[in-house]
């Protein structure tokens, strides 16, 4: 039953009250009509769409590994980078250092130079002063005429002679005088030269710890994702086990390498486990003023041990040093290098790396019943540094066998060996 159609009242030119339907509604019933009588079209049936499961990944375990894997391998690039960059910091501080008091010492000598050239000149011009009056009072013609026979022995030539001296000393003060300025010069050079390697490098470092922070960031999000990873058991396979594999052991090496070697300060192993015989430093000779400096240690050892390399590095050296013997010399990276001596067969070569206690020498044969010693020295940055504080149980020992400077309260016979208890 259709909705009756709302009626509107209006009014007549003779003012009587009439009651008739709307424009708007007439439209709308008019518009309803038809609709009813029109035939409606057939709705089409929907069609379901197929949803992804929502546990289905969108790659693959082995890719991700993949991924992982080279950030790890990135990681490593760049703390290397790093590394080296370090080193070469160091080293240009090193330089910076020397420069700085190569520039000091040569600006003192020229110093130097110059007021003993300013007090030459101003004796030449009295001596010059004192010999024009004497030849202006004792002779009338010039005093180094060639024509002349002989020269009243007035005073005058010795004169002559101590003003030729003061200008060949003058010559020589102005030539030492350019020589220094040359230098300095260079010398400043090179300085400019260093701060702008140390700034280069400083920009460097920047670049690297930003990349390396990044690349922790994305090796985190890898990982979170690889443990969060929904797929197939047939996934893992051969190729996926030997990633899994090299990440772990990227991952260890990652670990190692984050400690530095300033860190291993009394951590270092004895290239061989006695006592040390002899410490660094100045030592007065017995009977005489003279005092012997000793640029390392000296470790008693038996002919049986074998000598190992006190910490992990790269062998830079490998041969026989007038007074030292065989000699066997490690880069651990960051401008340190160690050095033993007194060895005998060696069993590296050039080029090797070799790990923290790995024997690296045998002792020399036994020559009667004198003791036997092998000679242990620590450098940083081309410098001699005291490795007693680096080595396992060194300033314990330093503690209890003596004061610093001084040798030990109690040296062990010329025929026995100390050996250091485990």
């Amino acid at each position: 039953m259709s909705r009756a159609a709302p009626s509107v009242r209006t009014r007549g030119r003779d003012g009587r009250r009439r009651t008739g339907v709307g424009v708007v509604a007439a439209l709308s019933l008019f518009v309803a009509a038809g609709s009813v009588t029109q035939a409606a079209p057939r709705a089409r049936p929907a069609v379901p769409r197929p949803r992804a499961r929502p546990g289905t990944p969108k790659i693959t375990i082995g890719a991700l590994l993949k991924r992982e894997r080279e950030a790890l391998q990135g990681l490593l690039r760049a703390r290397k980078e790093l590394l080296r960059v370090r080193v070469g910091k160091r080293v240009a501080r090193g330089e910076m250092r020397r420069l700085s008091a190569l520039v000091a010492e040569m600006h003192r000598r020229r110093q130097g130079v110059d007021r003993a050239l300013l007090t030459r000149r101003e004796k030449v011009r009295r001596r010059v002063r004192a010999l024009y009056r004497i030849v202006r009072q004792t002779a009338r013609r010039p005093l180094l005429d060639p024509r002349r026979a002989s020269i009243p022995r007035d005073g005058r030539q010795a004169l002559v002679q101590i003003l030729r001296r003061d200008l060949a000393e003058i010559r020589h003060l102005r030539t030492e005088q350019i020589r220094l300025e040359t230098a300095l010069a260079e010398a400043r050079q090179r300085r400019k030269q260093t701060i702008a390697v140390l700034r280069d490098l400083d920009r460097r470092r920047d670049g690297l710890q930003a990349r390396m922070a990044q690349g922790h960031q994305e090796l985190a999000a890898l990982r979170h994702r690889r443990r969060n990873h929904q797929g197939l058991a047939g996934e893992w396979d051969g190729e996926a086990y030997r990633l899994e594999r090299q990440i772990v052991a990227l991952h260890l090496e990652l670990q190692r390498q984050v400690t530095s070697f300033e860190q291993r300060r009394g951590k270092l192993v004895r290239p061989v486990p006695g006592m040390i015989v002899r410490w660094f430093g100045e030592k007065p000779v017995k009977g005489t003023r003279v005092t012997q400096v000793c640029h390392g240690v000296e470790i008693s050892a038996l002919p049986a041990w074998k000598v190992r390399a006190p910490a992990d590095g790269t062998v830079r050296f490998v041969g026989h040093v007038p007074t030292f013997g065989n000699v066997v010399v490690l880069d651990h990276d960051e401008g340190y290098l160690s050095v033993v001596g007194y060895l005998g067969p060696i069993q590296v070569k050039v080029g090797q790396r070799v790990r923290q206690g790995r024997p690296i020498a045998a002792l020399p044969p036994a020559r009667g019943r004198r003791a036997m010693k092998v000679y242990f020295e620590l450098r940083r940055s081309a410098h001699a540094i005291d490795p007693v504080p680096w080595l396992i149980g060194g300033l314990a020992e330093r503690r209890k066998r003596g004061p610093k400077g001084h040798p030990p309260a109690r040296r062990p016979a010329r025929d026995a060996v100390a050996v250091q208890g485990d």
